[in-house]
């Protein structure tokens, strides 16, 4: 008996914990399945009926496939280069360089940039003249 009702509590426990996800969920339907689906629905619909006609313009004008031509064209530049210059620094700071710390932590104090920046926009956009405070002053008031 004892083993049947622990079984009821591990199955309350992990309903209880499922609810956490419940938000989580609703904000992927919301924020990415939906928005999906309306694009697929407009790549695949043409005036009502199944149709591959939009993918048929994208294919086929010339303006298009000159965008595609060009985007190609500069990541291929853009590959080349970074693997040229990476290639190079890497064999530099493994079998020619003295200071092989030094080097390493500049090259993640440049990839450190990046989240940096990340966290100064979300400190401006939180802080209380920030665009959050800003838009929810109405709905809770002041503080």
């Amino acid at each position: 008996m004892k083993r049947f009702e622990k079984s009821i509590q591990r199955k309350e426990i992990i309903s209880m914990k499922s609810l956490f996800i419940l938000p989580i969920v609703i904000a992927l339907i919301v924020l990415f399945v939906i928005p999906l689906g309306q694009v697929l629905w407009q790549a695949f619909i043409h005036e009502g009926s199944f149709s591959l006609y939009q993918f048929n313009e994208i294919f086929t004008s010339n303006q298009y496939i000159e965008v595609f031509v060009r985007t190609f064209r500069i990541a291929l530049i853009t590959t080349i280069i970074t693997l040229v210059f990476g290639y190079a620094l890497a064999y530099y700071i493994v079998f020619k360089s003295d200071n092989k710390r030094f080097l390493v932590l500049l090259l993640f104090v440049t990839m450190m940039v990046d989240i940096v920046i990340r966290i100064f926009g979300w400190l401006i956009s939180l802080s209380r003249g920030g665009v959050v405070a800003i838009v929810t002053e109405p709905l809770l008031g002041q503080d």
